[in-house]
Parts: structure tokens; C-alpha cells; sequence
């Protein structure tokens, strides 16, 4: 019955004054879209909405739900004219609340990673083979839930900037529950074919970019105090190395929220075998809607004969969304963007064609524009006036005036001490260039103190310490042309070009070459577990970034407690009483925060024993209070007191410590390494 429907719906709608292509495009790519998620029958609502470019490509979006409080289930898709997918959510209420406990008991890395490769094969397959899956992190996580994936999109086995996003696939494997990617549809990509050597790119890298130190800032929330350090950064933001010249090249970044292929996908089926796709009853009542709509052709034609709004002929539309209003469903809307030397936005009710919001540039006056140099010196004026402290017109202030490359009039004073500028201490000025009055002013100024960099790396030493690091590699850089009179920007072509991985951090330590930020812990491969009773749990561990840095672990030795405190950090930071309120402190520091070696007190370098672990770990779970319960545990290790009876009930029900061969808990025993990891692996592996 309803493909009968959406038959006869169909033909109407081909009849209908509608323009045909555009609601033609909608069908066809919800059409597309509904082959690959196969049926929607457990929705009883829908709702679309579609967003044009200023390069006349469409965007799609299309939501799905259920009113059924009980198995609360939603979906929403993002498509580009002609189905590709750059934003996918899938919930139900039925795996809300799910428990994610730390385990180890689940699919690895890999199994899901194949797992979500071959899942958005069927969800993206025009672009799934090009996309190359990664994780965020060297190690596996014990969290639970979702599995998370980077997504780089590749053209000739090269990455295109930009072209990135993520995928989630359930604990389960079962399906995708997230997605979402940033695609340039309709781009051309030049062959590598004649690049330059990568050696001969980093050098070109150093002379024609390079790196300047800088001074920059860490904040410490627990002592409300900030730190000055010195760093390397790149020279020259948004320049690169021209893979086939060797020259610095700089390119305009700046993303297309809404890019659609125009001219179609040799997936697009015909309009009409699209139309009669089996399109569910809420999916038919949306393209009712719709098909009650004016026409783009009607309101645009209505604005265009308001002389009120005196947007006029010559005035292009650009761009237009249509929409369902937030508060009435029923309701929808187009916005308009018409431009041409100036801009003009307008919102229309689509049903009444009722003018809901309008702005327009006004008309700037050629003749009284300022010169740069004229308006320089008026913002050095302005700055010397509001900040007197600070800028001085001998420049002998502590803010200098860093000249701007581009020709726009905004300016930035930077505060400079020992040489070295300090972007986190700037003056920024915005003029009109008309008549060079002040729009826009932003102060900073720090009371901090400045280390001596006269032991700092050179600026080269930074840049080999930052190839280490990256590396070059090729990419491809979206380019843009620019309109300034319009603030709008047009893809022109995909330029190969060396950088250093996008992925990375580019920031140097200037004081001993390091990244600029906390490096993970390295988990050794141990050479001294060969057929010991611990080399399983220790082999496991080291897959979730569990276990200890030295190649050999010497697991006879006893743990210290400020390394037992870092394994069950990295165990219990995903659950129960362990906070991590500073992402720069060690783990063993935000157990001595969350009081699991007792209340204020610090960890020590010394060594635990078997029944001080065991506390720790009840801390852990922020269940001590229960396990101290007066006659409730009844412990069956005999050498264990009644003050610890519950401790070694808990854990010993848990199968995570267990007794000795003669049946003993060994309460005041020292803790060995390998027993440590055993304790953890068992407690994840349960």
C-alpha cells in the first residue's frame, strides 16, 4: 500500500507547479539513502531540510524518530546531492545506560576497525574505499562502549587536509552509531607524478617557512596561576612547501560548511524510479509538506519587488536554506542570501511568504577610504592612547606592533619580552576604512613572570626536532578564492603541497626540544617474562597502555606505591572514585587527590603490601564505607584481621586477589610487580 502511495504521489508531484528538479534531487537522494539503511517503519516521524552554497550545491538533511517513550530511537543523515553521507547519528534508548565498565573482555582494536571498514561500505559506499580508518590513541581503551575511528580521506594514496572526520561502531559490532566527515565533492586532484624529494622539501621547509620562538602559557586551575614557557612554532601559518617548485606557498584555509556535487553521481537513479522508492508514511507526509511550499522562484521574486529591502536586479542570490521551524513543526522557512558588491540576508516564512528577518551591507564610500599607511599610524595612535602603559610612540613599550600581511584593517600589537613575542599578550585594533574609526579593540596583559631563553634550541634544531616528530608528507590543500567585499570564498583547486603531519602537534619546547604537550606512557616489550606465571596479564595490559616503561619489568621486585598508584588509575579513571581534575598531573598524583592512599595523604616511593593494595583498590571503587560494615564480611583467610575482613571478602569474591597455596591472604606480604599486574588483570578480565 504505501508504494502504491508514493507511486501516486509521485506522478501528482510531476504535474505540480513545484520546480521539479530541485524536489526531484531531495527524493532521488532520500531514495539513495533509503537502499543502504533499509527500512524506517520503527519511525513514525520525519522532518528534511536542505542548504545551498554560494556554488549552488545542496545539502540535505534528514531526521528520523520515534514518539514511543518507551524505545526511544532517533537517526539523522547529512547528504550531499547524490547521497554522499558527512554526518551520521543513530540512538536508541535501549543501550542508554548501558554499563561501560574498564574490561578487557571485548573485541580489539582491529576486529572493530575491519568491523566499521566494512560497515560504512554499505553506509558510504562511494567513498568508503578512500577513506583510511586510525585510532586516536597508540593504545587500546578499557572504557567500554562505542569503538571511536579517525577518518582521512586519500586521493592517489595521498591525505586531502580537511577531508577528515570520525566513525563510532557499537560495543557489539553490530552497527554504526556516529558519523560524521567533511568531503570536497566535485574536486580535481593533479597527479604526484614530478613532486620534489621529501629531504629537499624540509630543507625548503626551514629557509622559505621556519620557525620563531614564542613565549606561551600554561594555567594550573588547582593553584589559579599561570606559567610562561618558551616555544617553536611555525613561522608562517597556512604556508606550505609547492610539491612540484619547492617554494612557500600560502593557501587560505577555510572550510565550505555545505559543498554538494552538482552535477550528480553516476549513482543517481532516475527521478522517478527514485520517487517510487518504498518511502515510509511520515516520509510521505514530509514530501506533502514540502510540496505545499512556495516555490524558491515566488518568495525570491517577492523579495526582489519589496523596494522597502532594495536588494534590486544586479544583487545574485548566492545561497538558501529551507527549513522546519524549531518550536512549530508544521512551519518552515527560507533564508536568502543575495550578493553582489554588498550582501543582503532575508528569512521568509515558506508557507505565506511572510518577510520574518532581513540585514543588509550598507554602501561603503570608495572615495574617503583611508591609506594603510594612514590607518597604521591611527592604530598605533589609538593604541598608545587606551594602553599608554604599554605602547609608546619611540616603541620603547612592551608591545610592538606586528605589521599585517593582508590588506585588511585590523592590527595587533604584541607584547615582546627578552625578544621574544608573546601572542597570549596582544592589543588588536579593527578600523573602518572608510574614515579609520576604532571597531573593534581587544586588550590582554598577564602579571607573570619570564624565563631567560639564552640555553633555548636554535630555530633550526626546532624544525629537525619537529621532522622527527611529523615528518613531511604530501597532501592535498584545498584553495580558495577570495571575495573581501563579499566575505565569501569558492573552491579553486586541490594543491599538492609538503607539511608536517596535520595530526601532530607542531609546537616545540624552546627549552629542551620536546612536544609541547604530556606525552602517553610507552609500555616496554618486557625481554624477563619469557614463561612467567605473569607474562599473559603483562602481555594484555601493555595493548591498553597498562604496565611499565623499563624493557625489563623485574617482575620479583616490589611496586612502589607511586607506581601501583598509576595502574589502577589507568584502571579506575574510566569508573567509580579516581578523579582526574588536571590533565597535567601524573596518574599517581590524581589517585593522592581522590584520597585511595587515604585521606591527604601522598604516595610514597617505598613499597605496599598485599592488604594496603587491596584498600587502595576498594578506595578505588568507592566502596570503603561499605566494606568497613561491622559483621557484615566474614573472611575465609584466616590470617586476615577483622578491620580487613570486607577488603579481602570483596576482592577475593571477585576473584581478583586470591590466597596462597596453603589457603592464606598474605596480608602484610610485599607486593611483587607481577603480582600487581595480575591483580589488574584480574579485576579487568572478570
Amino acid at each position: 500500500m504505501k508504494k502504491l502511495l508514493s507511486v501516486i504521489l509521485a506522478a501528482l508531484l510531476m504535474l505540480s507547479a513545484i520546480p521539479a528538479l530541485a524536489e526531484d534531487d531531495m527524493q532521488r537522494t532520500l531514495g539513495i539513502i533509503k537502499e543502504r539503511i533499509g527500512p524506517t517503519d520503527e519511525f513514525d516521524e520525519f522532518r528534511s531540510s536542505e542548504m545551498s552554497d554560494c556554488d549552488g550545491n545542496t545539502t540535505y538533511n534528514f531526521y528520523w524518530s520515534s514518539s514511543n517513550e518507551e524505545n526511544d530511537k532517533r537517526m539523522r543523515i547529512t547528504a550531499l546531492s547524490g547521497g554522499i553521507i558527512t554526518d551520521y547519528h543513530f540512538y536508541d534508548s535501549a543501550y542508554d545506560g548501558a554499563e561501560n565498565k574498564a574490561t578487557i573482555n571485548r573485541p580489539s582494536y582491529d576486529e572493530a576497525r575491519k568491523k566499521a571498514a566494512e560497515l560504512l561500505k554499505t553506509l558510504n559506499p562511494d567513498v568508503a574505499d578512500k577513506l583510511v580508518l586510525s585510532t586516536f590513541d597508540e593504545t587500546e581503551s578499557i572504557g567500554g562502549g562505542d569503538f571511536v575511528f579517525r577518518l582521512q580521506r586519500t586521493e592517489n594514496g595521498i591525505p586531502v587536509r580537511g577531508d577528515d572526520g570520525s566513525v563510532s561502531v557499537s560495543e557489539k559490532l553490530d552497527r554504526i552509531t556516529d558519523m560524521s566527515l567533511t568531503y570536497t565533492a566535485g574536486a580535481s586532484f593533479p597527479s604526484p607524478d614530478g613532486t620534489i624529494a621529501q629531504e629537499a622539501a624540509k630543507e625548503a621547509f626551514k629557509s622559505e617557512i621556519g620557525m620563531e620562538m614564542q613565549y606561551k602559557t600554561k594555567y594550573e586551575w588547582k593553584k589559579n596561576e599561570r606559567t610562561v614557557y618558551p616555544v617553536y612554532v611555525v613561522k608562517k601559518y597556512n604556508t606550505y612547501i609547492d610539491a612540484f617548485t619547492g617554494k612557500a606557498r600560502e593557501i587560505s584555509q577555510s572550510p565550505i560548511m555545505y559543498r554538494g556535487d552538482s552535477g550528480g553521481g553516476s549513482n543517481l537513479k532516475a527521478s522517478q524510479e527514485a520517487a517510487t522508492a518504498d518511502f515510509s508514511e511520515a516520509e510521505l507526509k514530509e514530501i506533502e509538506n514540502i510540496a505545499g511550499l512556495l516555490s524558491l522562484d515566488e518568495v525570491e521574486k517577492q523579495l526582489r519587488g519589496n523596494s522597502l529591502l532594495n536588494i534590486g536586479s544586479k544583487m545574485k542570490l548566492e545561497s538558501h536554506s529551507l527549513f522546519s521551524d524549531g518550536f512549530e513543526k508544521d512551519k518552515y522557512i527560507y533564508r536568502l542570501s543575495f550578493e553582489k558588491d554588498e550582501y543582503a540576508y532575508a528569512s521568509v516564512d515558506a508557507k505565506t511568504g511572510e518577510l520574518i528577518s532581513f540585514r543588509r551591507s550598507f554602501e561603503a564610500d570608495e572615495k574617503k577610504k583611508i591609506s594603510a599607511d594612514k590607518a597604521e599610524k591611527l592604530a598605533a595612535e589609538i593604541a598608545e592612547k587606551l594602553a599608554p602603559e604599554h605602547i609608546s610612540a619611540d616603541g620603547s613599550g612592551d608591545y610592538v606592533y606586528r605589521k599585517n600581511d593582508s590588506d585588511s584593517y585590523s592590527y595587533i600589537f604584541v607584547r615582546t619580552v627578552n625578544s621574544v613575542p608573546y601572542p597570549d599578550n596582544a592589543i588588536n585594533i579593527t578600523l573602518n576604512p572608510s574614515d579609520g574609526t576604532l571597531i573593534n579593540y581587544n586588550f590582554g596583559f598577564y602579571n607573570v613572570g619570564f624565563p631567560s631563553v639564552e640555553n633555548c634550541i636554535t630555530d633550526e634544531q626546532a624544525c629537525e626536532k619537529l621532522f622527527e616528530r611529523c615528518g613531511m608528507r604530501l597532501e592535498y590543500i584545498p584553495e580558495y578564492t577570495t571575495d573581501p567585499k563579499l566575505y565569501s570564498r569558492k573552491l579553486s583547486a586541490m594543491t599538492l603541497c609538503y607539511s608536517p603531519s596535520a595530526e601532530e602537534n607542531w609546537t616545540v619546547r624552546a627549552d629542551n626540544g620536546e612536544p609541547d604537550k604530556k606525552k602517553p606512557l610507552t609500555v616496554a616489550d618486557y625481554t624477563d617474562m619469557s614463561g612467567h606465571y605473569a607474562e599473559k596479564a603483562a602481555t594484555e595490559l601493555k595493548r591498553y597502555g597498562i604496565g611499565f616503561s623499563a624493557a625489563e619489568l623485574q617482575p620479583g621486585k616490589a611496586i612502589t606505591e607511586k607506581e601501583f598508584g598509576n595502574l589502577i588509575v589507568n584502571v579506575f579513571k574510566w569508573h567509580g572514585a579516581v578523579v582526574i581534575d588536571d590533565p597535567d598531573c601524573t596518574d599517581y598524583q590524581s589517585a593522592e587527590r581522590s584520597g585511595i592512599f587515604g585521606k591527604g595523604k601522598k604516595a610514597g616511593d617505598g613499597s605496599i603490601t598485599r592488604i594496603e593494595a587491596a584498600q587502595y583498590i576498594i578506595r578505588a571503587l568507592g566502596i570503603e564505607e561499605y566494606a568497613k560494615l561491622p559483621g557484615t564480611f566474614v573472611s575465609k583467610f584466616s590470617d586476615v584481621s577483622e578491620e580487613h575482613a570486607g577488603v579481602a571478602a570483596i576482592l577475593s569474591g571477585m576473584k581478583v586477589i586470591s590466597g596462597n597455596e596453603a589457603g592464606l591472604f598474605n596480608p602484610d606480604g610485599v607486593l611483587s610487580r607481577a603480582d600487581a599486574l595480575v591483580i589488574v588483570y584480574n579485576y579487568l578480565s572478570r
